[in-house]
């Protein structure tokens, strides 16, 4: 039996168990009337983080599609993101889904760029 890439804690105690891969997240599927208390994040290798104490919470799955692919999607996961967000940080940790490896954890400003391109239907 495959390992949900993450797992929550809801601000009622109650848990949330996310998808197994990184095609269906089921992060949209998170209920939206429960604040998130805390996540357990499986990296790719196993090992599990843990993001607590942020006011919210997203994550991405990059993906590019290969427009001359004889493949019949030529879709491509690229990087996986899990950022939690405080007062005006964001960090972030960025996942290289092609050799599992984290390759940045990094903090950004909330007006910065790459935070203010996210859709705020991410954001949880």
């Amino acid at each position: 039996m495959s390992k949900p890439i993450y797992s929550l804690i809801l601000e009622d105690n109650s848990t949330f168990v996310g998808g197994i891969n990184y095609s269906e997240t089921k992060w949209n599927d998170i209920p939206s009337d429960k604040k998130i208390k805390r996540i357990f994040y499986r990296l790719p290798k196993g090992d599990v983080i843990c993001l607590s104490g942020y006011n919210k919470y997203c994550h991405l799955v990059e993906v590019t599609k290969d427009v001359y692919c004889s493949k019949e999607s030529g879709l491509k996961l690229e990087y996986a993101y899990i950022m939690g967000q405080k007062d005006n940080l964001v960090r972030c940790y960025k996942i290289n889904l092609q050799n599992n490896e984290i390759i940045i954890c990094k903090d950004y400003d909330i007006n910065d760029e790459f935070v203010t391109r996210i859709a705020i239907h991410c954001w949880k």
